[in-house]
């Protein structure tokens, strides 16, 4: 190393490096990027979940299909959700207070029973959807939303439930299955002639909750019959 770039510095080294093609000597800037990148790599090497999580995968709107939907207000739905709540307890009723009536029986036969609730939630989830949506590749986001962050965590899930359209569908959804669940119990009920209304009445309240009493209402009843055949 010569006298002058002894006095000048790596500075002086650096610049006639340049001009003679030999190799540069590293600033203190550039040694310290080195070891820090050293060190990023050793730490990625050790724990590549916690410093580089895989890329969430979002799915681009363009990549659907582009449909608007019309600007309909929320209050459209209130008297049809009123209606269904007050329809579906008609269907409830019979069942509940006379249950081995032949009206009652024919009514719960009727597949109609069952097709025209079904027809009311039709119209309720396809409203809820262009009401919270603006268009098609939305209601794909939501969707992919709704089975991806949403069932992760309630908190997210509750999101949904903010929008006064989404709530009203969920509900008469609800409504309907406990309805079409108590259906199925009430005519198998009928069939093997156990006890009806104390599974009814836990259905109509806790839903699935009154298929595991209606289970054990028949197997009590099945131990019972079998136990009396001589």
């Amino acid at each position: 190393m010569s006298a002058t770039t002894l006095l000048l510095g790596p500075a002086a080294y650096s610049h006639r490096a340049k001009l003679v093609g030999a190799p540069c000597m590293p600033s203190h800037a550039d040694s310290q990027q080195k070891i820090a990148l050293g060190q990023h790599r050793r730490l990625s090497f050790c724990c590549p979940l916690s410093l580089h999580p895989p890329p969430l995968r979002h799915t681009k709107a363009h990549a659907f299909p582009n449909v608007s939907f019309p600007d309909i207000p929320a209050d459209v739905l209130v008297s049809p959700f009123q209606f269904c709540n007050v329809a579906i307890s008609v269907l409830w009723a019979p069942i509940l207070i006379a249950p081995r009536s032949k009206l009652t029986e024919a009514v719960a036969k009727s597949r109609w029973s069952i097709i025209l609730p079904s027809i009311a939630f039709l119209y309720f989830f396809l409203a809820a959807t262009v009401i919270d949506s603006p268009d098609l590749a939305d209601v794909i986001q939501k969707s992919i939303f709704l089975f991806t962050d949403g069932a992760a965590d309630p908190k997210n899930m509750a999101k949904l439930l903010s929008s006064p359209a989404y709530a009203a569908q969920d509900w008469v959804h609800v409504l309907i299955w406990d309805y079409g669940a108590g259906r199925l119990i009430y005519l198998d009920a009928l069939k093997k002639g156990v006890p009806i209304r104390p599974s009814l009445l836990v259905t109509f309240i806790a839903g699935p909750v009154g298929l595991l009493v209606h289970e054990l209402t028949c197997a009590i009843y099945k131990g019972n019959q079998t136990e009396q055949t001589p």
